[in-house]
């Protein structure tokens, strides 16, 4: 791994040149990455996690267990963590699953506690592993949240 700046320009473009093919087994991804990286590396993972928690747990287990740097970065919309729908909304399922048409009012208590258990599950199940997690909004620039998460974590590890 190089720390040039041309390294970091040419993984930008490999992501702005890659396209989503389907389901993103993100746990199974990040094991397998686990198994290729021949060298102690920081590895961050940017996802929205909605895919299977234990696997995904699992997957970044292993990266950990391998030596590796781990940092997941949850990016949301504030709506999906808010959930302020009132009028019969269609959502759009995510990886194949079917769209649903549902009352807004009739759900949004119990979504809100369900979405809240989540989240407070992954960055515990993080935690538990040495694995950073940090929920980035989408609606706050990266350039804004991402270096105040990195002094952050960087003050944390010098506590150490």
């Amino acid at each position: 791994p190089s720390t040039q700046p041309s390294h970091l320009q040419q993984i930008k473009q490999a992501l702005v040149d890659s396209t989503a093919t389907g389901p993103t087994g993100l746990g199974t991804a990040l094991a397998d990455l686990a198994t290729r990286l021949t060298q102690p590396a920081m590895v961050i993972c940017f996802s929205d996690l909605f895919a299977d928690i234990d696997e995904t747990i699992g997957g970044l287990e292993q990266l950990a267990w391998h030596g590796h740097d781990v940092v997941v970065l949850q990016v949301m919309d504030p709506a999906e963590e808010e959930f302020p729908f009132e009028d019969p909304t269609r959502f759009v399922g995510l990886e194949g699953e079917p769209d649903q048409v549902v009352e807004p009012r009739a759900l949004a208590e119990a979504y809100r506690v369900e979405i809240r258990r989540f989240l407070d599950e992954l960055s515990s199940r993080c935690r538990s592993i040495q694995v950073d997690y940090q929920l980035l909004r989408s609606d706050v620039p990266l350039a804004d949240s991402l270096p105040r998460f990195l002094q952050a974590r960087l003050r944390r590890r010098r506590r150490k």
